[in-house]
């Protein structure tokens, strides 16, 4: 009976993982997700003040260039090459607003749904890669802060953070250089990203006059804990509010309390809006080639 009840249970979550309804249902919730946001944001929107245009296009191609990074370190994770095709594009770009609905998980519950579309490929995979993704994030994240705040410390924890790299996927790798390089690569990587982000939270704080703010060095370790700290959350509902909490607690003793919070809202519009643009413009150029294929053949 407990068996037949569990096979029944792993039969109806399989044809609900491959269900294409809800691969349609997360990819229309997260574009309107973000755009009402946007919406609801409107009024503290219209009370931030001009920022130069430079700072706008600088913010925005960094940015574009972390979300590039973290695609090519995803296949890396997810097929240990760099063989990426355009259905592997495709559900990255559709599963890139699936972050910002309210509970992180719908992310990868999108992301198995879109893999499970292709029956060469197993959903197990996608799963445990999305689990070393997040991991992985986090562990470079905390890195990155240490080496920051402490230059030593920092190095013993990178140390134990690319042996847990090196045990966790040397089973994905047959030559041992691959196993010694592969660490490397998707520390590097998003080490780059989390200098990025950094970088984007400096230019934001300095565009919008804080006199009084930070130096560069200290605001890209402070939003490096900030964001590896929200990841660790991602499970709960729209993170109850976990990165504005950390990064309230960072920065009170450099800035005002109005000051962080002007901060915490134009980095989440930054990050939706970027998202919007990038999804959009990626699936709008993917249909444009698949369509100029057909016309070719």
């Amino acid at each position: 009976m407990l068996i037949k009840l569990k096979d029944q249970i792993i039969n109806y979550y399989k044809k609900f993982m491959s269900s294409k309804m809800l691969g349609y249902a997360l990819s229309t919730l997260s574009f309107v997700y973000p755009i009402f946001l946007i919406y609801l944001s409107w009024d503290e929107i219209k009370n931030i003040e001009n920022i130069q245009i430079t700072n706008i296009l600088l913010v925005m191609g960094m940015y574009l260039a972390s979300s590039i990074i973290q695609f090519f370190n995803w296949i890396l994770i997810l097929k240990a090459n760099l063989k990426a095709s355009s259905f592997d594009l495709k559900i990255y770009l559709q599963t890139l607003l699936m972050q910002r609905l309210p509970g992180g998980f719908w992310h990868w519950i999108g992301r198995v749904n879109l893999y499970n579309q292709d029956s060469n490929f197993k959903s197990q995979k996608a799963i445990e890669a999305s689990v070393f993704e997040r991991v992985a994030l986090v562990l470079t994240g905390l890195s990155c802060f240490l080496i920051i705040w402490n230059l030593w410390l920092g190095i013993l924890f990178v140390a134990i953070v690319l042996i847990i790299f090196y045990y966790w996927r040397k089973a994905q790798h047959t030559s041992i250089w691959r196993r010694l390089l592969y660490p490397f690569a998707h520390f590097s990587l998003y080490m780059i990203c989390w200098l990025l982000a950094g970088l984007i939270f400096f230019v934001v704080m300095k565009s919008v006059n804080i006199e009084n703010g930070l130096p560069i060095m200290q605001s890209i370790s402070i939003w490096a804990l900030t964001g590896s700290i929200s990841l660790i959350f991602f499970f709960l509902p729209g993170g109850l509010g976990i990165k504005e909490i950390s990064l309230t607690t960072l920065l009170l003793p450099y800035i005002t309390f109005s000051q962080i919070m002007l901060l915490a809202v134009i980095l989440r519009l930054v990050s939706l809006v970027m998202d919007l643009l990038i999804s959009l413009t990626g699936l709008g150029l993917l249909k444009t080639q698949t369509q100029f294929n057909k016309d070719v053949l």
